[in-house]
């Protein structure tokens, strides 16, 4: 193709489980088995939904930007990250690495474990973090709507919470 010529790039993965290394993808949709998916560039205003099944993804190490759905296990780059979480999540592993990064969660009842991750907005349900990292005076928490519960790490800590309606401290 010639220069200055965009391409939006939509892959859908079949049926099963699924292990694939991308890059340039736009738009990403899983099948019903456990995908495993490790993007290698940079990954900027994409839809990413693996669909049922055990999911994994890994998002390459630089700044990403993502709506991202039915993924179980999340680990982010050595950049700053922007995730947003298009569906509720149970029992999620979120670790967005190094970096500034901001992490939404949906609007429903998400439960995760949530690492590394600067910025988290929660949605419109109750939701039950449980963090993986130390917090820090520069991050800030805000749960938003719902009757929200946070398990802080056995790590000092130190930030701005708000829209929480518990805390447990865990030594």
């Amino acid at each position: 193709m010639g220069s200055g010529v965009e391409m939006t790039v939509n892959l859908t993965l079949g049926n099963g489980g699924n292990t694939v290394t991308l890059n340039g993808v736009d738009s990403l949709l899983g099948g019903t088995g456990a995908d495993i998916v490790t993007m290698t560039a940079a990954v900027t205003n994409a839809t990413i939904d693996l669909g049922s099944g055990a999911d994994k993804l890994t998002l390459a190490g630089a700044a990403n930007s993502a709506t991202v759905s039915n993924v179980e296990t999340l680990a982010g780059g050595s950049a700053a990250d922007t995730i947003t979480l298009g569906a509720a999540v149970t029992n999620a592993s979120i670790d967005l690495g190094v970096g500034a990064d901001t992490l939404t969660l949906a609007n429903g009842v998400n439960s995760a474990t949530v690492s590394n991750v600067e910025t988290l907005t929660g949605g419109t349900g109750a939701d039950t973090i449980t963090l993986g990292s130390a917090l820090t005076s520069s991050m800030s928490v805000d749960l938003g709507a719902g009757t929200n519960s946070l398990t802080l790490g056995a790590f000092a800590n130190t930030c701005t919470v708000t829209n929480v309606s518990s805390i447990l401290g865990v030594s």
